[in-house]
C-alpha cells in the first residue's frame, strides 16, 4: 500500500510460472493503451471498504488480457476507464474469475476461450458481457447486476458456444438494457444450460 499507486507506463506481462498478488486499497494506474498481460497468476484482495483499483494515467488504458494457461482473480476490485479497444477484460483461453467487483465506464468482459467466472458484481457499459464458451470451457454468471446503456440494439450479456460440454451457468442477474435483447444465448450444439431467476 505504501507503494500505491503503481504505475505502468506501457505494456506489462506477467510470465508463465509467476504470480502477482494486489493488496486491498491499491491502485494500480496503466498508461493509455497499454494493457495488462497475464501468462501466469494475477491476484487481488480488495475488500467493500478497500478496493483494489485499476484506472488510467489519463485518457483510456487497454485491457487485462489473460492467455491460454493464465488466472486471474479479481476480488474486491474497481475497474474504470478500461477498454480503449473496446475490452476491458478479455480471457483467451486462460481463466477470470471477477467477485465483489465494481466495472464501469468501462469495454465489455470478453472471454475468446477459456472459463469466465463473474458473481456478485456491478458491471456497467456497452454491450458489456460477451463470451464464447469453447470445449470444456465454462461461463457462470451469478448475482451480479449488469446495465447496458446501448442505444445501437446490442445486447446486455451474450453467451455462445458450439460445444455440447461446454458448462454455461447463469443466475440471479438484475440486467437492464436501453435497447436489444438483455440476455442472448446461442447454442450451436445439443446443450444442457442453466438459465433463470432475473430481473430484467
Amino acid at each position: 500500500l505504501a507503494q500505491s499507486p503503481v504505475i505502468l507506463g506501457r505494456e506489462t506481462i506477467i510470465s508463465s510460472g509467476s504470480s502477482v498478488t494486489v493488496d486491498p486499497g491499491v491502485e494500480v494506474r496503466i498508461a493509455t493503451g497499454a494493457s495488462l498481460v497475464v501468462d501466469g497468476t494475477l491476484n487481488t484482495n480488495g475488500t467493500p471498504g478497500s478496493r483494489v483499483r485499476f484506472g488510467a494515467s489519463s485518457g483510456r488504458r487497454g485491457s487485462l488480457v489473460v492467455n491460454q494457461g493464465g488466472v486471474i482473480n479479481l476480488n474486491g476490485a474497481e475497474i474504470r476507464g478500461a477498454g480503449a479497444g473496446g475490452v476491458a477484460i478479455a480471457a483467451f483461453g486462460g481463466s477470470a474469475t471477477i467477485a465483489d467487483s465494481l466495472i464501469e465506464q468501462s469495454g465489455q468482459i470478453y472471454g475468446g476461450g477459456g472459463s469466465i467466472t463473474l458473481l456478485r458484481s456491478q458491471v456497467s457499459g456497452v454491450a458489456p458481457v460477451s463470451i464464447s464458451v469453447p470445449i470444456g470451457g465454462a461461463a457462470t454468471l451469478v448475482s451480479n447486476s449488469i446495465v447496458n446503456p446501448a442505444t445501437d440494439g446490442s445486447s446486455a450479456v451474450t453467451v455462445n458456444t458450439s460445444s455440447h460440454d461446454a458448462r454455461v451457468d447463469i443466475r440471479n442477474n438484475s440486467i437492464s438494457g436501453s435497447s436489444g435483447v438483455n440476455l442472448l444465448g446461442q447454442f450451436d450444439a445439443p446443450h444442457a444450460a442453466t438459465l433463470h431467476c432475473h430481473t430484467f
